[in-house]
């Protein structure tokens, strides 16, 4: 189906995290379970490709600089496919650059020892030049890294992670960890919110970290796609206890390729239990669907597991995990 044709987009949850999603592919916001509070605001992703300036004859001429412009989409255009492990968002640009992005929350399989999800959202990104021509494209990811917390939040680089980590400067609060699988280009905290809807430039960002408060985290990353290169990599959004070093070592690590793998493996494995089988695909689809609800609102509350009732085996045109 179009991304047009959905209302706003689907729900993923896990052990430790609750996420919604618009219809245009943005996140909406990251919901900590076990301390039940927002912590991540909005993420978008945005990408851009590269030209020269046409008002500035002297950097026409020594060919030295690059202007990146906003690639704007029609949602009718995008193509959206929902599955009980993933979202999947296929479109392309100008007829040349194909991108198919993959978002998902990682899940394990239920078995004896029950084991806590990793707190990380994905975003995955496949960009495939299908053009004559190279291509320069600069993606940003923006994230408002507050949350519900108070409004004293800092940031700084850990090169070691690829990622900017967040935390509360004075008072106790969660790590968010925003980053990429690759090493950046560059990264910034700053409060331009105004870069992530501009669509006359895309601009650069400085390295710099020293603002606090109500902060957006951005991350950029240049490419230089060949004709009939594929070039792929993911966002990845970590909620980590400050003390869990242990579990930030993992997040470096994810490359979130693996993780979609265990991921849809681990719901095959769960939906197969206690399939239903009708002669009508309505009723097949809502056993289904029932299931994978029930799955995602799992979690490891303080009193121990539990899922919520969320009206899991009703459907919904606009909204298909509810």
């Amino acid at each position: 189906m179009s991304a047009g044709r959905l209302g706003s987009g689907p729900s993923f949850g896990n052990s430790e995290l609750w996420v919604n999603t618009k219809n245009t592919g943005d996140i909406e916001r990251i919901f900590c379970i076990p301390h039940g509070q927002t912590v991540v605001g909005s993420i978008a992703i945005r990408l851009s490709i590269a030209g020269r300036p046409l008002r500035d004859a002297a950097l026409i001429s020594d060919g030295a600089a690059k202007v990146y412009t906003p690639l704007s989409l029609d949602l009718d255009e995008v193509n959206v496919e929902i599955h009980p492990a993933y979202l999947r968002r296929r479109f392309d640009l100008g007829g040349s650059i194909y991108v198919i992005e993959t978002t998902f929350l990682p899940l394990v399989s239920i078995g004896e020892e029950r084991k806590p999800d990793a707190p990380i959202l994905f975003q995955l990104f496949q960009i495939e030049n299908r053009g004559l021509n190279e291509q320069d494209l600069r993606v940003n990811g923006f994230a408002r890294l507050r949350g519900d917390s108070a409004e004293n939040v800092v940031a700084s680089y850990d090169p070691s992670l690829r990622a900017l980590v967040a935390r509360n400067e004075t008072t106790k609060g969660l790590l968010r960890v925003f980053g990429l699988t690759r090493e950046p280009s560059a990264y910034e905290t700053n409060f331009d919110y105004g870069n992530v809807y501009s669509m006359t430039r895309a601009a650069a960002l400085s390295n710099r970290t020293e603002v606090a408060g109500d902060i957006l985290g951005s991350l950029q990353l240049n490419l230089t796609i060949a004709p009939g290169e594929k070039v792929g990599f993911a966002f990845k959004t970590g909620i980590f206890e400050p003390e869990k070093r242990e579990a930030l070592e993992s997040y470096g690590e994810a490359s979130g390729i693996d993780d979609l793998e265990r991921t849809i493996q681990a719901l095959e494995d769960e939906l197969h239990r206690g399939e239903v089988v009708t002669p009508d695909e309505i009723l097949n689809d809502g056993a289904l669907w029932s299931k994978v609800n029930m799955r995602r609102v799992m979690a490891r509350y303080p009193s121990g597991w539990l899922f919520t009732d969320r009206k899991s085996t009703r459907l919904n045109s606009s909204h298909i995990t509810i």
